[in-house]
């Protein structure tokens, strides 16, 4: 078996998922461990490598909600950047509508 990721939050990764309620915010937490402790740049259905942004290098979708994240794999390390609520076309990460 692969080994292990550690999975870190940025001060604003935190922040955005205080904004959630304790359900999402649950529900977030176990995608996140579930999906990124192991292989977490294996391309899948929710997890995509993006072109260059200003947030991350990857993207897990969890349903109408993405967790942008960057991968350390020297160090195996995970570390979430920002969590943003899709609605359509539209990204809001802290409330306000953001372009990747």
């Amino acid at each position: 078996m692969a080994d292990a990721y550690a999975i870190d939050y940025t001060p604003d990764a935190i922040r955005h998922l205080e904004g959630l309620s304790a359900g999402i915010r649950s529900l977030m937490l176990q995608a996140i461990d579930a999906q990124l402790r192991y292989e977490p740049t294996l391309e899948t259905r929710k997890r995509k490598k993006l072109r260059p942004n200003k947030f991350a290098t990857y993207r897990l979708r969890v349903s109408n909600y993405r967790v942008y994240y960057d991968v350390f794999s020297d160090s195996h390390l995970v570390l979430i950047m920002a969590i943003g609520l899709k609605k359509g076309t539209q990204l809001f990460i802290d409330g306000k509508e953001t372009e990747l």
